[in-house]
């Protein structure tokens, strides 16, 4: 295919990608998570600093400075927080399309990966601004500008990617560092184990040290802020100290296998439900088996092994969320480093190159299970998808309820005591006083 018609095509999904997104803008009720930045961002316009005048819960200042300035321009508004996540969320599918592209070369195969990864999103999720989907978004990006540099020697793209990371950091400090030791390890393979290509940089370090450099550039200006305006303190009480405390406070156990097949059947597709979250980890069983026979086969890593080994860590560092709160919505915010991954093992499968005689079958095998999951996943998204955005609201099940900063649909059973809480607030509390609300369990079936 052609540079142009491959140009067209990544510009056509961009578009579709968009599209679908935006049918989900006001469908998903998440009064937690969306209060949290949009009432940051209304306390930043309002010229109080994060930390130091509010607190943040366990999220770095980049969100609810993007969502300031957003409605600096365009007016406070939970659409404009929204639409500013169909964006985000468009970036994210992409980078996985242009990854996957990358590691097979097939841009159909390219494709299955950002269906994948699109269904795992707003139709399933929606499009509420929450940080994860900045953070993941800008560490696949730098993962990618991580993997051109390996591809073609060219010392820019290591500091493009070490500033994407950087900016990402802002976002999602843990996601971001996860990405910077899996970019980090696969600097080290290039340099003392990779191919010949990599020999200057293994001599002066120009790699590392212009990675670590450009990665520390946002990060370094966005302390330096903070500090300057005293809420360093109060930074890292919410960032490092509060994070070991919800890990214990929040854990979901995980759950065990379902090996009946039958299941698959079942009204809510529960062989997936139970099954999603151990897709991932056989995916980086057999990426991490892979790397390690071609490493003792070549005794040295290719190209193609370090930008494998650089999305692999990723990858595993951050199932460690889903491992804390095993549910949907931290697996599906964390799964992508496994789908492009998938579109490796699919590719292999196909051009016959990893495997020979009986070893070939059982990959085969492997691969049309794993296949037959990422299916089932697939339908699970897509029919949340559909009744979430219309069976929902044409049955009545939820309803759109207007609020001082926009409209979106609310659960019927729920409206009246959200409205009437609303009401209570604003009658007896004057603007801008301090309340404590406590916490919000999600809607049982927003998943």
């Amino acid at each position: 295919m052609g540079k142009n018609r491959e140009l067209n095509f990544f510009i056509l999904l961009s578009v579709l990608s968009f599209t679908i997104f935006l049918t989900t803008l006001n469908k998903y009720w998440a009064p937690f998570d969306e209060g949290i930045v949009t009432v940051g961002a209304e306390r930043i316009l309002a010229g109080e600093v994060p930390y130091r005048d509010f607190f943040i819960i366990m999220y770095p200042p980049g969100q609810i400075y993007a969502l300031s300035l957003l409605y600096k321009l365009f007016g406070i508004s939970l659409g404009i927080g929204r639409l500013y996540t169909c964006f985000i969320q468009t970036l994210l599918v992409m980078c996985v399309f242009l990854i996957t592209k990358a590691l097979t070369g097939r841009q159909w195969i390219a494709f299955i990966s950002w269906a994948i990864s699109l269904t795992s999103l707003g139709p399933r999720m929606g499009v509420v601004p929450f940080p994860i989907f900045p953070g993941v978004a800008f560490s696949l990006l730098s993962i990618f500008l991580f993997m051109r540099y390996i591809e073609n020697g060219k010392a820019r793209y290591v500091f493009y990617s070490g500033i994407w990371l950087g900016v990402g950091a802002l976002f999602r400090h843990d996601i971001a560092a996860y990405a910077f030791l899996a970019v980090f390890a696969s600097i080290l393979m290039h340099t003392f184990a990779g191919d010949k290509t990599g020999a200057m940089f293994g001599k002066s370090f120009i790699g590392i040290t212009g990675f670590i450099a450009s990665f520390m550039l946002p990060v370094f200006s966005a302390l330096l802020y903070l500090y300057f305006k005293s809420a360093t303190k109060d930074l890292f009480d919410s960032l490092v100290l509060f994070p070991f405390i919800h890990e214990k406070t929040a854990a979901i156990p995980f759950p065990k296998p379902c090996l009946n097949p039958g299941m698959i059947f079942h009204k809510s597709i529960y062989f997936i439900k139970a099954n999603q979250y151990y897709l991932p980890l056989v995916v980086y069983a057999f990426i991490a088996l892979f790397l390690a026979i071609s490493f003792i086969k070549k005794r040295k890593f290719g190209k193609t092994d370090i930008a494998l080994s650089s999305l692999l860590i990723f990858g595993i560092f951050s199932f460690n969320q889903v491992k804390i709160r095993t549910d949907p919505a931290h697996l599906l915010t964390s799964i992508h480093p496994a789908v492009a991954l998938f579109g490796f093992m699919l590719n292999g499968c196909l051009s016959g190159d990893y495997a020979r005689g009986r070893k070939r079958y059982a990959f085969i095998l492997l691969v049309v299970l794993v296949s037959a999951l990422f299916l089932l996943l697939v339908l699970k998204n897509t029919d949340k998808f559909f009744k979430n955005v219309f069976r929902k609201p044409y049955k009545g099940r939820v309803v759109l309820t207007h609020f001082g900063r926009g409209s979106v649909y609310v659960p019927r059973e729920e409206r009246n005591d959200v409205v009437e809480a609303v009401s209570f607030i604003r009658k007896n509390t004057a603007s801008g006083e301090r309340i404590y609300v406590g916490n919000i369990v999600n809607w049982k079936d927003d998943f």
